[in-house]
């Protein structure tokens, strides 16, 4: 029923939803500015799961790719419409420049996120492979 696994899951889902509300009450525009923001979160979700997959992709599968990019939008989503639907600086190039920061933080968020998830891998696999006493394939890098 309610192990550690679903009730992380729910505490991350409720955290989420929590500022998601915080952020459609605090901006001009309310649940209109965070559906504006939503494209160009899903977009910078895809292209951070793309740059990680192709460095490990070993690792791919599509069930975590699409948990990556969902996350990773649900996530980038209310960051980006609280910085920029709540800026008075209508200066172009000071948000172009802190919408690549923000890209850059959600890549490092979404490599580490993805990289808990392949360590998560490779202990179950360890406590698998130490249970049975069968042997492991060594990998070397070239």
């Amino acid at each position: 029923m309610l192990n550690e696994r679903r009730l992380l899951a729910g505490g991350m889902v409720s955290a989420i939803a929590f500022v998601w509300v915080l952020i459609a009450l605090g901006t001009p525009n309310g649940v209109s500015d965070l559906l504006i923001f939503l494209g160009p979160a899903v977009l910078l979700a895809v292209a951070v799961a793309w740059v990680f997959f192709s460095f490990a992709g070993d690792l791919f599968t599509w069930s975590r790719a699409l948990r990556s990019v969902l996350l990773g939008a649900a996530v980038l989503t209310p960051v980006l419409t609280y910085f920029f639907s709540a800026s008075n600086d209508q200066n172009l190039i000071s948000k172009f420049l802190f919408m690549i920061a923000v890209g850059w933080a959600a890549s490092l968020g979404g490599v580490l996120w993805s990289l808990a998830g392949a360590t998560k891998d490779a202990l179950s696999e360890w406590r698998g492979a130490r249970q049975t006493n069968r042997l492991r394939k060594l990998y070397v890098p070239a």
